[in-house]
């Protein structure tokens, strides 16, 4: 008499095992080659293909199918960046699945992320040691940041409120600035937003939040003040700062 186990896998098919006489035939449409076999082994989705398994996915199988792997060490599966062995950089995420690894992040800054759904789009370093805007822009860089852009509304009013909660109510630098050419106002990453002075124009659709009657040529580089607007100021000052990546 046969005995007919079906077991589903997230794999998207269902493994049968046919048991018969004590000896397993394995198939489930999967790249098994229809052999029987005494001892089946356990593999495991490998969905991301980091070449880690999915503990929550096992494939039993008596050859190895496709798009699996003989581990389940993989704490994200739908993450090719997360597994074992990564580098765990500075982004809030566990990215080496080792909840004992430190991540390296610059002194004095802490990783926050947009509450969902926008919390997949950046990741912002809020750092409280007060540096010229150069050596925060350089902090920024070294960490794989740069110093904010803000890009609607919405983000600058939490970029804010962030600010006001871990580097407290004073202003702090962004990453806009008219460094290389006064009057041409541009992100830290080099995208043009603004031309001109208080009367200026906004490029290419870009989001501004600046004050009434800024940017008023005070010098080069811009922050971010308590009422959510945006200032030039002497790029010189000593100030807390926000990076995004």
């Amino acid at each position: 008499m046969h005995k007919l186990l079906v077991l589903c896998v997230t794999l998207g098919a269902c493994v049968q095992e046919v048991h018969r006489g004590g000896r397993v035939e394995v198939d489930g449409g999967l790249d098994d080659g229809g052999l029987e076999c005494d001892q089946p082994q356990t593999f495991y989705a490998d969905h991301d293909g980091d070449g880690f398994g999915d503990p929550s996915a096992p494939v039993p199988a008596c050859a190895q199918p496709a798009g699996t792997v003989q581990n389940h060490d993989d704490c994200d599966d739908a993450d090719a960046s997360r597994h074992p062995g990564a580098t765990d950089v500075c982004d809030g995420i566990d990215n080496d699945c080792s909840a004992l690894t430190l991540e390296a992040c610059p002194s004095g800054c802490q990783v926050a992320r947009r509450p969902p759904p926008d919390d997949a789009a950046h990741v912002y370093l809020f750092c409280s040691v007060a540096l010229q805007w150069q050596g925060a822009q350089a902090t920024c860089a070294n960490a794989g940041f740069s110093l904010v852009e803000l890009d609607d509304a919405a983000e600058n009013v939490f970029v804010r409120s962030t600010g006001n909660t871990l580097l407290g109510t004073g202003p702090f630098h962004i990453g806009a600035n008219d460094l290389q050419n006064p009057g041409v106002f541009v992100w830290d990453g080099g995208d043009t937003f603004w031309l001109g002075g208080a009367n200026g124009t906004a490029q290419n659709n870009h989001f501004v939040a600046w004050a009434p009657a800024e940017p008023n040529g005070s010098d080069r580089c811009v922050e971010l003040r308590t009422d959510n607007r945006w200032y030039d100021n002497l790029c010189g000052d000593a100030q807390r700062f926000v990076c995004r990546r």
